[in-house]
């Protein structure tokens, strides 16, 4: 998985954005547009987290990652499978609440949905998958592209240049972002939520 530093080489390479002619962005700037695809990658595509839980017989709400966006399975370890009338769990405001009240202590493996990590040094790693890099760099160079757009209808400054403005390039990259997660998107299948 690539640096943050390496991202932004490709984003600029991308937006034909060469030291040659003079930066037209900063390494702040991409850094925030990088970082708004992964928020919004994040979204759709989140990681996946695990904890343990220690519960006490008695207590029926803990505090769970602060990370975490959704539970996707509570498990007892050594424990058979309850039918669909028994123990359960929600996930509300961030804790686990257990129903009925735990009656005795046990350790519990709360797996859970969240977000990619937030890219703040040039020496940290994405944790995109590579095969799913290019929508992060095509999201960024959307944000980048209508970012300039905007910037030029403020001047009101016509196009100078040849080919297409800043605004289709970015309408381009926005489409590619978004066929590309939706792709992505379809294997998803959501699973039955269950205590073991």
């Amino acid at each position: 998985m690539a640096t943050l530093a390496e991202l932004r080489s490709r984003l600029r390479f991308l937006l034909n954005d060469n030291a040659a002619d003079g930066y037209l962005w900063s390494d702040a700037a991409l850094d925030l547009y990088l970082n708004d695809a992964l928020r919004d990658y994040s979204r759709t595509l989140p990681r996946r987290g695990e904890t343990m839980v220690t519960i006490v017989a008695g207590q029926s709400e803990y505090a769970l990652p602060e990370d975490c966006l959704l539970v996707t399975r509570v498990e007892v370890a050594g424990a058979a499978e309850e039918g669909a009338d028994g123990p359960g769990y929600l996930f509300l405001e961030g804790k686990l609440v257990l129903r009925p009240t735990p009656t005795a202590s046990l350790s519990l493996v709360v797996r859970y949905l969240t977000p990619h990590t937030t890219l703040v040094a040039d020496g940290d790693r994405s944790t995109v998958p590579a095969a799913d890099e290019d929508l992060l760099l095509a999201f960024a160079g959307a944000e980048a592209l209508e970012g300039l757009s905007t910037e030029e209808a403020k001047r009101q400054r016509p196009e100078r240049r040849g080919g297409a403005s800043a605004q289709n390039a970015a309408a381009i990259l926005r489409r590619r972002y978004e066929c590309g997660i939706r792709t992505r998107a379809a294997g998803i299948r959501a699973g039955r939520l269950s205590v073991r």
